[in-house]
């Protein structure tokens, strides 16, 4: 009898929906709105989820907490409860005239929280934000035993330290338009460029993306504090090198472009976009995304 229940627990725990492998990439935007109340500088903070298509009412946590970290001690500060304030389906409705196969259909479903307004104290070392969640889609060839493994999203807010004005900064945003067709063993160019309305300088470089949650705790209260833990890359692939080295990132302009590994299959690849400002580097964005490879031939 004890036995049964066991296994009844255990197939309850794994069957559960909030316990599913559905996250396939995010990233956290922040716009700088003004003054807010003595000594406080106001902000919106945005994060913008990928998501398996459709997820079920359990994969999606609604509201959750973004976690606030002081910039210079990573001591905890607060949770804020963000909803969602906006979900859909981002679908491919044509063929490609240059490549085999059907690839029209939803490639992920878009969760975007956002937080319309904060006060933060303006302080030295600024503040780090942070979100995480469990789990990553299984079966991802370039990290090992992917369905187990979560997401931290996170993006620093510069402080009076860094340049003076910096915290008046706006992050750079990314378009949401990520339905790029990507052929085993061929060449292929996909765009993770962003805008900055700071007219700060941008470099873009591979990275690596962020475990958090647990499949014990799939989405917990408070994220932990950074530093953060990179997710176990499957070998060759790494971070730095995540589609193989055939494949490239510009560091000025963000085109990825190279060609693609002869494996059909998922892929996570994490972008960083430092910002500079005569110089002097005043922030860094992830943007993290889980694309696929498929079997599919460009006509030349």
């Amino acid at each position: 009898m004890k036995r049964l229940v066991i296994a009844i627990f255990v197939f309850l725990f794994l069957s559960d929906p909030a316990f599913a492998a559905h996250i396939k990439g995010g990233f956290f935007t922040y716009q700088y709105l003004g003054p807010g109340s003595p000594g406080n500088a106001r902000y919106r903070i945005t994060l913008t989820v990928y998501m398996i298509c459709n997820p079920s009412a359990g994969q999606l946590s609604n509201p959750i907490n973004f976690s606030i970290f002081g910039g210079g001690n990573f001591q905890f500060l607060q949770n804020v409860s963000v909803p969602i304030t906006n979900q859909y389906n981002l679908s491919k409705v044509y063929d490609e005239p240059c490549i085999t196969g059907n690839e029209t259909g939803c490639y992920y479903t878009i969760v975007v929280y956002d937080l319309p307004s904060i006060d933060l104290p303006i302080t030295p070392n600024g503040y780090i934000i942070s979100y995480q969640r469990c789990c990553r889609i299984a079966g991802i060839n370039n990290v090992s035993n992917s369905g187990a493994v979560g997401n931290t999203f996170s993006i620093a807010i510069p402080g009076t330290s860094v340049v003076p004005g910096a915290e008046t900064n706006s992050s750079p945003a990314f378009q949401v338009n990520d339905t790029a067709i990507v052929c085993r063993n061929s060449y292929f160019q996909f765009s993770f460029q962003a805008s900055d309305i700071n007219g700060d300088s941008l470099a873009y470089e591979f990275c690596d993306a962020f475990e958090g949650g647990s499949q014990g705790n799939p989405s917990p209260t408070t994220a932990s504090s950074p530093p953060y833990t990179a997710i176990p890359y499957s070998a060759p692939f790494s971070g730095t090198q995540p589609l193989g080295p055939l494949v490239s990132i510009n560091p000025e302009t963000g085109l990825i472009s190279g060609t693609a590994p002869d494996i059909v299959g998922e892929f996570v690849i994490c972008v960083c976009v430092k910002e500079y400002r005569n110089g002097v580097l005043i922030g860094l964005t992830r943007k993290e995304l889980h694309i696929r490879i498929g079997d599919c031939n460009p006509l030349r």
